[in-house]
């Protein structure tokens, strides 16, 4: 059985899934050069069906995410979600929030929901429009993430959460899975969305929703004190928890009205404070939330989707509580995963329908499922570049050596190596990788290269057996995927210092083994037997507010509007011409 499934919201989404398995993922912006964008993913959908070299009528299905219109950017409502937004406004929290406010909601809203980018696509590939199939936005997140990690395969049953800022009328789910079934026994309304608080937060700080959130969390940190302790206070009075701690509240507001309360409450408190106080009172309660139906439901095993779960800093606070036995996040979990969480939704539904057997899905093992490029394509690329007098290159017999050797010597080295990986993160196909013991190269990486804001971190990539000496992991919790932070230990500091949290010291590592990329694996044991130091700083391949490079003339381009030393191009070295 052979799915596409599509996410058309917000970081637009496709993958094409074959009896369960994932051949190819990609978003929308590494093909067209638009961070974030949404819409229909035409150019991925295309790809796709090249590179799996799949006939469109070899379609089963194509699914679709979200039951009502997806929303590209949250700034920008739509008339009707803006008259929704003021309606909501003229009603006291207690009512705005309550459940009974769904189903009319998906009842207004759902008629209006666009298929056109699907129809079309479907009719000129000529795929059958009952082949279409529409999922829940929640139930989608839920599923990205439960089948994804590979728990529970032996029958033994899961707890699944979801949280974020609103999706199909909703903001979190609570579900309990067991063989290939998602049975959800809670929700929360889309008004009492933790997800929410953080964004508009994240929009009074002058920040980009739905992208920059992650910057708060960078700079919680540094408001520790006095300061982020009257924030916090303040944002008590916006989300609590139920007292048996099952329910999230939002006592404030939801939507525009939240940004002005927020901009009120908070116009005079400084901006690290406000990070600080917002963190504080979003682990809190969402810890406290977890707890609750970890208690409730008895499970020790539990899968996390959503947007609110790329808080690296939360995870890590979830993945210690000694409820937990094993827990999996939901890698790049924002509605990006939603395109296979779709596809995954479709495929056991099919199964179920038709009364096949469960047959347990391949745990996600790997992120490296976009494209690749030939050893042809490379060098048609380079040479057209040489031409031109812009670069230099020489072909490397033993390339992870001379990586490894290049970063001991404080180049800072670019890879572009098999196929990119999909998500937020880098993870040793498409990086920028230096020597995280010398401070220096973190300015030269910041500075002439990233532009990150001054407060944001760096994180390393580690070789999973060396993971004892540089973080505090008692769980041997897996960490393949940087969505997970840990508190470092000693080592760290004289090793990898450029690639932990100034203030905290805290460390979002990529645990890598000869399994997971063997390639990468050999430019950090390379790197380990020259240094003796077991991690290096990875960051994504792009220029600040780039998406992640995909094409071999992407990786080319960066180079000549960077400062990079080097890139590595599978097995041939870059560099500019002087």
């Amino acid at each position: 059985m052979k799915i596409l499934g599509i996410h058309e919201g917000h970081l637009s989404t496709a993958c094409l899934l074959e009896d369960g398995q994932i051949l190819a993922l990609a978003s929308e912006e590494r093909f067209n050069k638009k961070k974030n964008c949404g819409g229909f993913p035409g150019l991925t959908v295309e790809w796709l069906l090249k590179y799996t070299k799949t006939d469109p009528k070899d379609i089963d299905f194509v699914a679709l995410s979200g039951l009502i219109e997806p929303t590209v950017e949250i700034a920008e409502p739509s008339v009707r979600r803006s008259l929704f937004f003021k309606f909501a406004k003229l009603l006291p929290a207690r009512l705005a929030g309550a459940a009974l406010w769904v189903k009319p909601y998906l009842a207004a809203f759902r008629p209006f929901r666009n298929f056109s980018g699907a129809q079309e696509f479907m009719a000129a590939a000529g795929i059958p429009a009952k082949k279409l199939r529409v999922t829940e936005h929640h139930q989608a997140h839920a599923a990205s993430s439960y089948f994804s990690s590979g728990l529970g395969r032996g029958g033994e049953k899961t707890l699944v959460i979801t949280l974020d800022g609103s999706g199909d009328g909703l903001g979190g789910t609570v579900s309990i899975a067991v063989d290939g079934r998602l049975e959800r026994i809670a929700s929360l309304p889309s008004f009492h969305a933790p997800g929410e608080l953080y964004t508009r937060t994240t929009m009074h700080l002058g920040m980009r929703p739905w992208d920059h959130e992650y910057k708060v969390m960078g700079m919680a940190p540094y408001g520790q004190g006095p300061g982020g302790e009257r924030a916090y206070e303040k944002f008590k009075g916006y989300l609590k928890l139920s007292d048996d701690g099952l329910r999230i509240i939002n006592t404030a507001s939801f939507g525009p009205a939240l940004l002005d309360m927020i901009n009120n409450d908070f116009k005079n408190i400084r901006f690290d404070y406000i990070a600080w106080g917002l963190q504080k009172r979003f682990e809190e309660v969402v810890l406290g939330f977890v707890k609750a139906w970890l208690k409730k439901t008895g499970l020790r095993r539990v899968c996390f989707g959503g947007g609110c779960f790329m808080n690296v800093k939360l995870n890590m606070l979830i993945d210690q509580l000694p409820e937990v036995d094993k827990s999996f996040f939901m890698p790049s979990g924002g509605d990006e995963s939603l395109a296979f969480g779709a596809a995954y939704l479709t495929y056991m539904d099919e199964n179920l329908r038709n009364g096949k057997a469960f047959a347990p899905i391949e745990p996600m093992k790997n992120l490296y499922l976009g494209p690749d490029y030939s050893e042809e394509e490379v060098l048609a690329s380079l040479n057209a570049f040489k031409a031109q007098g812009l670069i230099e290159y020489e072909k490397v017999a033993s390339v992870e050596e001379k990586t490894a050797e290049l970063v001991a010597k404080d180049c800072i080295v670019a890879l572009f190596s098999g196929r990119m990986e999909w998500g937020a993160r880098a993870l040793g196909n498409r990086s920028i990788i230096a020597n995280a013991s010398n401070p220096k190269n973190l300015n030269k990486l910041n500075k002439a290269i990233k532009m990150r804001d001054f407060w944001m971190p760096f994180a390393p990539s580690m070789l999973a057996d060396r993971q004892h000496d540089y973080i505090d992991n008692p769980k041997k919790s897996e960490a393949k995927f940087m969505v997970l932070a840990f508190p470092s230990l000693p080592a760290a500091s004289r090793d990898i210092i450029s690639a932990l949290h100034p203030m905290d010291l805290s460390c979002r590592p990529q645990l890598v083994d000869e399994t997971t990329n063997p390639k990468y694996c050999k430019i950090l044991k390379s790197y380990e037997k020259l240094t003796g130091m077991g991690a290096f700083l990875n960051t994504s391949f792009n220029l600040h507010g780039d998406p992640i490079v995909n094409t071999p003339e992407d990786a080319v381009r960066t180079l000549l509007n960077s400062q990079l030393d080097y890139v590595v191009m599978e097995n041939y070295l870059v560099w500019r011409k002087k």
